[in-house]
């Protein structure tokens, strides 16, 4: 959601999830989900 503040230096691995947004794993082993609508803006950053 948008209270969270992820450090995409501490991202492990991104997978797509269900509902069209994505998953991430962080180096800790946290999980992050990223809403279809946060998606969009995680695809421009990373270039994906």
């Amino acid at each position: 959601n948008r209270n969270t503040l992820v450090n995409l230096r501490q991202v492990r691995s991104i997978e797509q999830s269900i509902s069209d947004g994505y998953l991430l794993t962080l180096k800790d082993g946290s999980t992050v989900d990223v809403s279809r609508r946060q998606a969009r803006e995680l695809r421009e950053r990373l270039a994906l």
